[in-house]
């Protein structure tokens, strides 16, 4: 007579059952977070140029695009090119995205998807480039894209003397906005390799958590960027090197249809009234 089986265990129950002793796991296994940079932007706009808080309109889709390499699988973007004298640092500028291993099931609550590395090179103007798409994936599902804003300041300051508020207000910066980011505002900020803090040059690059939420439907939302090293900051600064999608743009002009004609109504109505 078969001998009869008890446990608290149901799904143990129906897997084992009386004297089998294979055991089958659940659990979900752990994919690596893929960022893939595509899409260089080559016209937007130099910040604090040529004073603070100015800006001054660039064009170098002629030059840049030869000056920008993508790395074959996607993770790093390189920009610009300096063939003159470096006296600090290195010739070029550069982002990375490194995606971490999280679980292949959804995520609620926020965790770490992965680091992004910002070189802020010495490179010349024509060469610069104003942003990039980054596409997010997942086990081979892709999860959502966003805009990584770039924006490169004109330097107010120099030398290796300065002040955190001058390196921060030199430091070239990056923005991720778009539909799967609540963290545009936060900017991380890569100080520049030719200036210094008591006589000490910046170097490091600086390297930033990206942390959020996904779901295996798909979608991800990143939800907040933390300072892990590097020299430069993780702080609030709004994006100012990117040009207005062209839907801002047709919204500007309605905007400013609309004031035309209420000046328009308004200089009409004068002599009627008088």
């Amino acid at each position: 007579m078969p001998r009869m089986c008890k446990s608290s265990a149901p799904c143990v129950i129906a897997i084992i059952g009386c004297g089998v002793s294979t055991a089958v796991s659940a659990a979900a296994t752990d994919e690596r977070i893929v960022g893939v940079f595509s899409d260089p932007v080559f016209v937007g706009y130099v910040f604090n140029d040529p004073s603070v808080g100015e800006k001054t309109f660039a064009d170098y889709s002629a030059k840049a695009p030869a000056t920008t390499f993508i790395s074959p699988d996607g993770s790093t973007i390189q920009w610009g090119a300096n063939t003159g004298a470096v006296p600090v640092g290195t010739p070029f500028s550069e982002l990375t995205f490194s995606g971490d291993f999280v679980p292949d099931a959804d995520q609620s609550t926020p965790i770490q998807l992965g680091t992004i590395t910002y070189t802020n090179g010495t490179s010349n103007g024509p060469t610069l480039i104003f942003g990039a798409t980054l596409t997010f994936s997942l086990g081979g599902v892709t999860l959502g894209s966003d805009k990584v804003t770039i924006t490169t300041t004109t330097n107010q300051s120099s030398g290796l003397d300065l002040t955190e508020a001058q390196a921060q207000l030199d430091a070239d910066y990056i923005n991720i906005c778009g539909s799967s980011s609540n963290i545009c505002a936060t900017a991380i900020q890569a100080y520049e390799n030719t200036e210094g803090i008591g006589g000490v040059p910046f170097s490091a690059p600086v390297v930033a958590a990206l942390n959020g939420t996904y779901t295996i439907d798909p979608g991800l939302k990143l939800t907040s960027a933390a300072y892990s090293s590097g020299d430069g900051v993780v702080a609030d600064r709004r994006p100012e090197g990117g040009v207005p999608e062209p839907s801002t743009w047709a919204m500007l002009l309605l905007g400013f249809a609309g004031l035309g004609y209420a000046g328009w109504r308004a200089r009409r109505a004068s002599p009627l009234a008088a």
